[in-house]
């Protein structure tokens, strides 16, 4: 559901997105090859690999209760994204960044990225990674070659193989 919108960088979803097989690749410089803003994003199939930049990027998906004062109470992040299976291969940037927000990777791999800062992931700002299965292996970046984020949780998966100058498999 949501607006899809073709660009010269890959596809651009302002609303949900489910991944089910296919290729997303080849796409220009200038942005991701999946953009997703706002909404959810779960890959259960398919490839997203060979893109001269980023593979996926998920925009900001945060509520901001405040009180009736005005001050900020908590933030609850909504709209988690999801890796079930598939792959984020061989991008020239990281595999999947992320900002303000939930990315869970249940299965699937990360492979092979050479992102800027991190090379598998990389969550911007307050955001929470967590794997419970699938690998992110073979990435470069300056800090987190397999990840990079502000929490991470490990329940399961493999993190292995990757390099940067500062925490090569974790960085947070």
């Amino acid at each position: 559901t949501g607006d899809w919108k073709d660009s010269t960088s890959g596809v651009y979803v302002n609303g949900d997105m489910e991944m089910r097989g296919g290729s997303i690749s080849y796409n220009g410089e200038c942005a991701s090859a999946v953009t997703v803003q706002g909404g959810n994003f779960i890959i259960s199939k398919g490839n997203i690999s060979n893109n001269k930049s980023r593979g996926v990027t998920l925009g900001e998906a945060w509520v901001d209760p405040t009180r009736e004062d005005g001050t900020i109470h908590s933030k609850k992040a909504i709209n988690p994204c999801f890796m079930i299976g598939g792959e984020i291969s061989n991008n020239n940037g990281v595999g999947v960044e992320f900002s303000d927000r939930r990315f869970v990777m249940n299965g699937g791999n990360i492979c092979y990225n050479n992102g800027e800062y991190a090379g598998g992931v990389y969550g911007a700002g307050w955001c929470q990674f967590e794997m419970n299965g699938g690998t992110i292996s073979h990435n470069t970046g300056m800090t987190g070659g397999g990840v990079s984020a502000s929490a991470v949780e490990l329940r399961g998966g493999i993190i292995e193989n990757n390099y940067a100058e500062y925490g090569g498999g974790v960085y947070v």
